[in-house]
């Protein structure tokens, strides 16, 4: 059995408690009144996305095969794809504002956090298995 390593998760708790409190910002409107737009709220909330990101993939143990993380990616791409789109300028369906996209955003993130948390899930049932 390989030795597991321990990871801090408290960057990472940190990160995400501070998205959502972002996230409850912009929802109730507050980034108005520190004089943001939804698009300075959309980077925002992007710039925190990929530290969570850094924090959160851990492909030297689970590597890049598993199935977890190449979903993650597919969603990461999916994600870069919106921002590319909305630097650009280019309409997308059903996003006609950056408050919508900044909505997508917030929603394939929490996907990603989810997906995260059923591989630790899934993962944690895997070695009490082989144990």
């Amino acid at each position: 059995m390989k030795p597991q390593t321990i990871r801090n998760r408290f960057p990472s708790l940190v990160v995400g408690s501070l998205i959502v409190l972002w996230i409850m910002t912009v929802l109730a409107g507050w980034h108005s009144v520190l004089g943001l737009s939804d698009r300075a709220a959309f980077i925002v909330l992007l710039v925190a996305g990929i530290t969570m990101c850094t924090t959160g993939m851990e492909i030297q143990r689970y590597g890049w095969t598993n199935p977890f993380n190449l979903l993650g990616s597919a969603i990461g791409v999916v994600i870069l794809l919106l921002v590319g789109a909305v630097f650009v300028g280019l309409p997308l369906p059903g996003l006609n504002s950056d408050r919508g996209a900044f909505l997508t955003l917030a929603a394939l993130m929490a996907l990603k956090v989810s997906l995260d948390l059923l591989r630790g899930l899934f993962t944690r049932r895997q070695h009490a298995r082989a144990d």
